[in-house]
């Protein structure tokens, strides 16, 4: 793995309902990451949050709608990683025992694109982003990197969106 300075954070809504983040005005939540990427964060790398298949169930919904797989919020990171008792972070996922620590990176919310997020399908279409195939595809991890073409046509794209959305 590179050190790109730019991150995909990978959200399951099913273990962590960043719908009801999002829509809650906090700006700041943590990030659980693996130990092989500890020495790589670094305070100012910016990120994007990617959210995957929607598998929640309509019990688990309470009335809202699934979310779609795409690109969610424009980050910052705020923090070093550290080990933090789940007690301590309520944002993180999946949810540990109060006892347990896990290796987190604080983040800051800088776009939030929940009315109207990037979705992947369209992604696909866009050179700069569908060469990045841990975009596209997604991983199995919490974090991983980003490549700065990529990064920087999402957040083109977030500002336009955002724009148009002002001029309504």
């Amino acid at each position: 793995m590179k050190d790109t300075r730019y991150w995909i954070f990978y959200c399951n809504p099913e273990y962590y309902p960043i719908d009801d983040f999002l829509n809650s005005g906090e700006i700041k939540l943590t990030w659980g990451t693996h130990s092989s990427q500890r020495k790589l964060f670094n305070i100012g790398d910016k990120g994007i949050i990617r959210v995957g298949l929607d598998r929640r169930t309509k019990e688990r919904l309470k009335g809202k709608q699934k979310l779609e797989s795409g690109i969610y919020a424009i980050v910052q990171i705020i923090s070093i990683p550290d080990y933090i008792p789940d007690s301590d972070s309520e944002n993180c996922s999946p949810r540990l025992s109060p006892e347990e620590n896990k290796l987190r990176v604080w983040i800051k919310i800088l776009k939030n694109l929940f009315v109207s997020p990037i979705l992947i399908k369209d992604l696909k279409k866009i050179y700069e982003t569908n060469q990045d195939e841990a975009l596209i595809k997604g991983i199995r991890l919490n974090s991983f990197n980003l490549s700065k073409t990529a990064f920087n046509k999402i957040d083109e794209i977030c500002d336009l969106r955002l724009a148009k959305s002002e001029n309504r």
